[in-house]
């Protein structure tokens, strides 16, 4: 009885003996495959850090181009609003000179009408 529970007993080497002679094939394309998947990966890992990398710089310079705009326009504001003031400054000094004249002219005619 002891040699029929050797015989039906397998060890492990044998087993494994035998799955490779059964799936070695099949082990070996999905090996084969499993490395293409990797690699394909990998390279569409490379490939989207590129893009992420460009798309980072091209972000930069939009932005600074973004800045120096609206700097530009801020700036071009800030000249026009210095002129209008400047003009604003100029009509207040007519007027006031034009009504400070005017105010003579009426005190000389009063002074005129109250001697005269």
């Amino acid at each position: 009885m002891a040699n029929k529970e050797q015989k039906n007993t397998i060890n492990p080497g044998e087993i494994t003996t035998i799955r490779n002679i059964l799936m070695g094939q099949q082990m070996q394309e999905y090996d084969g495959r499993f490395e293409t998947v990797q690699e394909n990966m990998h390279a569409l890992e490379a490939a989207l850090s590129e893009k992420l990398n460009e798309l980072e710089k091209q972000t930069e310079v939009r932005f600074q181009e973004l800045q120096n705009d609206i700097s530009e326009r801020f700036d071009k504001l800030e000249r026009l609003l210095i002129g209008n003031i400047e003009d604003l400054h100029q009509k207040v000094d007519k007027v006031t000179g034009d009504d400070r004249q005017k105010m003579g002219e009426l005190f000389a005619e009063m002074s005129k009408r109250l001697l005269g």
